[in-house]
């Protein structure tokens, strides 16, 4: 049986692959220039956040339990737990469910006086709540501004 989801796990393989071999730890402040910080969905700056919302307007989806790897580096990657509401029978009466993922925080812009990640990536490993033609599935990325 093929995996339902090759390319997400194709991505999600290959991040892996390369923290391990290449992603070197570096503290909050990025003293090698890197990014120090993440833009979130308010547009505002954190420095490994242990969750992240990230869908603002509904709250629908997020992401906790973020273990964090490469941090500073040209992206970072974290291990974590997505919460997604079922919406069923509608977003206000629907049951959220759990599922592992990888999230990829990537690209760069400064908000204030901080070099931020502004784009955030993200694989199931394993099942996922999205069919495999919803937007979710074929662009798994956010973007976010400093505001």
């Amino acid at each position: 049986m093929r995996p339902r989801f090759p390319m997400a796990l194709a991505f999600a393989a290959s991040a892996a692959l390369q923290l391990a071999l290449f992603a070197q730890p570096v503290t909050a402040g990025a003293p090698n220039g890197g990014p120090a910080g993440l833009i979130d969905c308010l547009g505002k700056t954190q420095v490994r956040p242990a969750a992240v919302v990230l869908t603002c307007a509904d709250a629908n989806m997020s992401v906790r339990h973020l273990s964090w790897t490469g941090w500073g580096a040209s992206f970072a990657a974290a291990l974590g737990e997505m919460s997604v509401n079922s919406c069923t029978p509608n977003c206000a009466a629907g049951t959220f469910h759990t599922f592992k993922v990888v999230l990829i925080a990537r690209g760069a812009e400064r908000c204030g006086n901080v070099l931020a990640y502004n784009a955030l990536t993200f694989a199931f490993l394993g099942r996922s709540p999205f069919p495999a033609t919803s937007d979710w599935t074929l662009h798994p990325t956010i973007t976010y501004r400093c505001r």
